[in-house]
């Protein structure tokens, strides 16, 4: 009986130029462990498959315990299906809307719930803003 080795390879978009997954191999089966779930696609029978030659594929070590799986999932964050992240990217685009059209008296607003010691989070959810923009307004206002 064969022992199966698992594999972290990581997944890059050549198109791209980026890293889109990381994929744990093992037992003749690829599964997604951080960035696009899609990726598993290009895997037959647990190894990489680069069938239109838009993917290149490294492979990271036999561990999870390598620091660059930690890496890469940190950077690829969770596995997301393409509906998902497009939905993000909607949220985002909406809060950048808002973040935009925001007004003298919003922004003083904003600096007066800083100063009362209400959690940015809290001023983004009440402002309808994403929390780097409150982050990035908070360090202006100082």
């Amino acid at each position: 009986m064969e022992h199966a080795v698992k594999e972290y390879i990581l997944v890059k978009d050549y198109v791209k130029n980026k890293a889109v997954a990381l994929v744990r191999s093992e037992y003749g089966r690829a599964t997604a462990i951080a960035g696009e779930k899609s990726a598993e696609k290009v895997f037959v029978d647990g190894e990489p498959h680069n069938i239109n030659r838009k993917y290149g594929f490294t492979l990271i070590g036999h561990s999870s315990r390598h620091p660059d799986v930690g890496f890469y999932i940190d950077t690829l964050g969770p596995v997301a299906d393409s509906k998902q992240r497009l939905e993000k990217a909607k949220q985002r685009a909406v809060k950048a809307k808002v973040a935009k059209a925001l007004s003298k008296a919003d922004l003083e607003r904003i600096s007066e719930l800083l100063s009362n010691g209400v959690s940015q989070r809290t001023v983004a959810e009440i402002m309808g803003v994403s929390q780097s923009f409150i982050q990035r307004k908070n360090r202006q206002f100082i």
